[in-house]
């Protein structure tokens, strides 16, 4: 009777330690974003060198949806507001509280185009908010109605350190 209880005790420590073990383990959560629908093209490489300096776009659908007439739009204007920082901001809100980059599409196709600069290894999430604002024509009560669509996009971008030609 004894050597089965000390049987069951020394199986008891074992899974104390196996439950232990696999709860303490951090564990790396990967999230795969999906563009939204309204961004056609995102070029951003996922991995750069330490303080090298990279190219990149994003393309944002500028057609209106079948809500809107043209002819009503009296003006219009988006934005693109870019951060880097160590989590993802999922909000336009949030990433206007950092500091930013803000472009502003004059032409009115969409395209943004910037250059980015990764100054440190930790973990680097590129967080962009574009932002359309549409203003209506005043109506007949002189009131001005204001649309604003926004577009989230984050990616993580991993740096790794230079490293040195081995050719020499």
């Amino acid at each position: 009777m004894e050597d089965k209880f000390k049987y069951l005790k020394n199986v008891f420590k074992i899974l104390l330690i196996l439950i232990i073990t696999i709860s303490c383990k951090e564990k790396k959560i990967e999230v795969k974003h999906q563009l939204h629908e309204k961004i056609l093209s995102f070029v951003c490489p996922d991995t750069v060198q330490l303080d090298q300096i990279i190219n990149a776009s994003i393309i944002y659908n500028t057609e209106l949806d079948s809500t809107i007439n043209l002819s009503d739009i009296d003006e219009r204007t988006t934005y693109l507001h870019l951060t880097i920082q160590d989590t993802i901001q999922p909000t336009l809100g949030e990433i206007k509280k950092s500091d930013r980059l803000i472009l502003k599409d004059t032409i009115g196709d969409g395209l943004f185009k910037f250059r980015l600069k990764f100054k440190t290894l930790t973990n680097n999430v590129l967080n962009i908010g574009i932002e359309d604002i549409i203003f209506f024509k005043p109506q007949e009560n002189d009131k001005v109605r204001i649309k604003t669509h926004e577009v989230m996009v984050s990616k993580n971008v991993f740096i790794k350190a230079f490293e040195e030609s081995k050719n020499l």
